[in-house]
């Protein structure tokens, strides 16, 4: 049975809440102002609002197709879910597991009482890296991760101790 372990990040309909937004008030002021008709300021929004609608469709849609579910886990397994295609890697093969929050998350551009905790997964494995974007509380993940590793490692030592 697969336990989930880390979850999308939920900042894309952030950005997408803002497109949004922007694309209202743009429509609302080209509809409020009637009085000029064919300038070049209406063309211009008119290309404007197409960019925008055009945005927010590709935003939808990339947040649509990601799984809801990043990363999965059994008795043996790590499953890293990505938009079109699975990674299955050995809980035994496991290196290191560390992570790396978001650039926005992070510095100066953060208010004070607003804590963004989404960001990179990396696992390290004898043979690869395998990276995972856009994970919702890394650190809280890293951590059951982790733990899963050191459950794995040590059942599989104690089933060769006699």
């Amino acid at each position: 049975m697969k336990k989930t372990i880390g979850l999308k990040s939920r900042q894309t309909l952030l950005y997408l809440m803002v497109f949004v937004a922007i694309y209202l008030g743009n429509t609302t002021y080209h509809v409020l102002n009637e009085e000029s008709s064919g300038n070049l300021l209406e063309i211009y929004f008119g290309y404007e609002r197409g960019i925008l609608l055009g945005i927010i469709v590709a935003i939808t849609l990339l947040d649509l197709t990601k799984p809801k579910i990043m990363i999965e886990t059994d008795a043996k397994h790590i499953y890293l879910n990505y938009r079109f295609r699975k990674v299955l890697i050995a809980l035994s093969e496991i290196e290191d597991i560390n992570y790396y929050l978001s650039k926005r998350s992070v510095g100066k551009h953060t208010a004070r009482r607003v804590a963004q905790t989404y960001g990179t997964i990396r696992i390290h494995t004898k043979d690869a890296s395998h990276s995972i974007g856009y994970v919702r509380s890394c650190e809280e993940t890293v951590n059951l991760l982790k733990q899963e590793v050191r459950l794995a490692t040590s059942k599989d030592s104690d089933a060769f101790a006699f």
